[in-house]
């Protein structure tokens, strides 16, 4: 941690030298071009116990459009206009007093904006490691660092759900909350049952699998410990993608766990804030129905052979037979698109057979190189079908009645939950009862 905060924590870790009140939880929500009045709501979250510190990064890029400049510049005018405490260190910082506090801080104003490539990744990891360095200043209760979004409820419920799950396992290093999207302008919320599907159709294959990375990366559902945090650099610097890619990361250093629970509640709009992510997500998928076609997803047979070259992969850290792996795994273009082959050789030239290879093994085929496995298999063997088709084919989908888009949807929320884990850490265990998707994984499952 010292090391981290030290070396390659953001500026704004200064800010904790002047902040003199201890606070049980921390939470980091990344604003850009929304509506000053979720700072009220901020204000006015409760905690049963503890008082919780919402920081609030203020983002945009440098030649962000000029709308987006406008609203961010009102979003600071009403935070002046509220009369926060003015901090010192590092730029613009705003303290805002309630039943929880709120500390804004200005990356969006002149030369403060963040650079042309920088983005919701970067605004998310100025407000982490401003928590990371509270926590280690013994100034923050929790070692779990919340992040969410503007367009997330903020609950109390959220924070009391992590320190259950937190209480109830061990080694955890991230934790995914649970979600559903909800409201939105008519063809938005045409849309996000089918988003939604889509999310958990994924996830739910990759589990079948046997993939130690399903688990779904929402930003705004993401609880993440602060040691596991500081240990793989924090957010990584991009403008979307950022909560996949350091859950990537986190599930080979430790366990992610995924608990049932109240869900978080997330906003169904448009948005073109970030590249992809739901904004894009749901356009695609409303201009789809617009056509009145049904939006597609990947047929389940790219989830069988995924769960074949996994297989394969494991047999090959058992005995280092290169021809055995590609023959059992059998997706040569898959192979050649990764590198897959001569990657595994040279790690079983300097690791023995056994776990450490299978780890290693397992580490290099990470959750990146899953999804562009999923995407080879899809686009040059097996492509896509009909939602409603792909969800009767799929074998890991049995229990699901694909008739109705939201009944759908209900049975596969209802299917998800109970406890499970993910990621090269999780340890192996027994499926939940009556829940066959929701597998706990291990690496050698």
């Amino acid at each position: 941690m010292k090391k981290y905060l030290a070396r390659y924590a953001e500026p704004e870790v200064a800010l904790a030298e002047e902040i003199r009140d201890r606070y049980s939880d921390a939470i980091v929500i990344p604003v850009c071009n929304e509506d000053p009045a979720i700072l009220d709501a901020l204000i006015d979250l409760e905690l049963p116990r503890g008082k919780a510190l919402a920081v609030v990064v203020v983002n945009e890029h440098a030649g962000a459009k000029s709308d987006v400049a406008r609203a961010n510049a009102q979003f600071l005018a009403d935070v002046a206009r509220r009369r926060p405490r003015a901090m010192s260190a590092a730029g613009a910082a705003f303290l805002h007093r309630g039943k929880s506090d709120v500390l804004v801080i200005d990356r969006a104003s002149g030369e403060r904006a963040l650079g042309a490539r920088e983005g919701v990744g970067q605004a998310r990891k100025i407000g982490c490691d401003l928590a990371a360095a509270l926590f280690a200043r013994g100034m923050l209760e929790s070692a779990w660092i919340h992040t969410s979004d503007a367009d997330a409820r903020i609950d109390p419920h959220r924070f009391r759900l992590v320190r259950e799950t937190d209480r109830a396992h061990e080694s955890l290093a991230a934790i995914t909350l649970p979600f559903r999207h909800e409201g939105g302008e008519e063809d938005a919320a045409r849309a996000i049952p089918f988003y939604e599907i889509e999310l958990r159709y994924l996830v739910a294959g990759l589990r079948s699998a046997g993939s130690p990375f399903a688990f779904h990366s929402i930003g705004s559902t993401l609880a993440i410990h602060a040691h596991s945090y500081a240990s793989v650099r924090g957010f990584p610097n991009r403008r979307a993608g950022e909560d996949f890619h350091i859950l990537d990361k986190l599930a080979k250093t430790g366990t992610i766990a995924q608990p049932s629970g109240e869900e978080v509640i997330l906003a169904a709009r448009h948005s073109d804030r970030v590249p992809f992510g739901t904004g894009p997500a749901l356009r695609r998928i409303a201009a789809v129905l617009a056509r009145g076609e049904a939006p597609p997803l990947a047929a389940p047979q790219c989830f069988d052979a995924l769960a074949r070259w996994i297989r394969a992969l494991d047999r090959f850290a058992d005995h280092g037979s290169l021809p055995v792996f590609q023959s059992e795994a059998h997706e040569p273009e898959a192979d050649a698109l990764l590198g897959a082959s001569p990657a595994f050789a040279h790690l079983a030239e300097r690791n023995p057979p056994g776990p450490i290879l299978r780890r290693h093994l397992h580490t290099w085929f990470d959750g990146l190189r899953t999804i562009r496995f999923l995407h080879c298999v899809r686009d040059l063997k097996f492509g896509r079908k009909a939602w409603d088709v792909a969800i009767r084919d799929a074998p890991f989908l049995r229990e699901v009645d694909a008739t109705h888009p939201r009944d759908t949807l209900e049975r596969m929320r209802a299917l998800e939950r109970g406890t499970f884990f993910a990621g090269l850490g999780a340890r192996p265990a027994s499926p939940p009862p009556a829940i066959s998707i929701a597998r706990r994984i291990s690496a050698g499952s």
